[in-house]
């Protein structure tokens, strides 16, 4: 009698039963594994995604601690610096006979507010009335100007901007090395400590400039740029036409002085409206 064949009869080979039960473990391997990493890939998600935001938490915080310290440095600063200032300036016109001290407080007080004040036409008030008493006190307030002109220069130069010196008799014209389109033209040695010169190439007329031109203060426009002469020496000579000995000072291109609304108006338009 011939035996029914497995497959005939229902039952499924021990070979097939193998590779049914392996297909089945690697299945299961495979959704097991799958489900362990989309668990692990979320967890580690979440985790980096807490970590982000814990550092730019922490960024933000350190910044705005930094910006609240520098803030109330500044204001702290500008606080003591209005006080000097008024200070200074009281004494500077409470006692008018002391010479002495009257150039030392403007000495302070050019040297701590060169870019916040026109202290010109204190320096020319003082000078004025020095030379009318016969001050010795008139060649210590010249000293003083220069210091503070030199650490302006130096300040300057530092920046980017450059100084070149000019010397010339009256009516000569020169071209400043430094800034290649100005020329300067001395018309006048009106005494030992002011001349009076012309500027190109646009001729604006006659100007002054004296031994108390501040550079940071007392500048002058020229195209995207700024600059500004300095006195260093005036011979009036009797009998001659005069020499002049002066600085040509270029400002950097990227100065803007706290009086020049026009410029900062323009800075913050070319911000504003410029096109991404």
């Amino acid at each position: 009698m011939k035996l029914p064949d497995m497959e005939e009869s229902g039952v499924a080979p021990p070979e097939r039963n193998n590779k049914l039960a392996r297909w089945y473990m690697l299945d299961l391997l495979v959704k097991g594994l799958g489900v362990i990493l989309v668990s692990s890939a979320i967890t580690f998600y979440g985790i980096r995604k807490d970590a982000t935001n814990f550092e730019t938490a922490e960024r933000n915080r350190r910044a705005q601690i930094l910006i609240e310290t520098i803030s109330s440095r500044e204001q702290a600063t500008a606080d003591m610096r209005a006080k000097m200032f008024d200070t200074l300036v009281r004494n500077f016109f409470k006692d008018t006979t002391d010479d002495a001290a009257r150039v030392a407080i403007l000495e302070m007080i050019g040297s701590n507010f060169e870019n916040d004040i026109n202290l010109k036409p204190l320096f020319l008030r003082l000078n004025a009335e020095l030379a009318a008493k016969g001050s010795k006190h008139q060649s210590e307030l010249r000293d003083a100007t220069r210091n503070i002109i030199s650490t302006e220069v130096e300040q300057i130069v530092g920046s980017g901007g450059a100084v070149c010196e000019i010397e010339l008799s009256v009516g000569e014209t020169k071209q400043g090395a430094c800034i290649a389109p100005i020329t300067v033209t001395l018309r006048k040695v009106l005494d030992d400590s002011r001349v009076m010169v012309e500027t190109g190439p646009l001729a604006t007329g006659l100007s002054s400039v004296t031994y108390f031109d501040l550079p940071l203060m007392n500048n002058r426009p020229l195209g995207e740029l700024r600059y500004a002469l300095v006195l260093a020496e005036a011979k009036p000579e009797k009998g001659q036409e005069g020499r002049a000995r002066l600085q040509l000072v270029r400002l950097p291109p990227a100065y803007y002085s706290v009086d020049n609304r026009l410029r900062v108006d323009q800075l913050i338009s070319d911000l504003t409206l410029k096109k991404f």
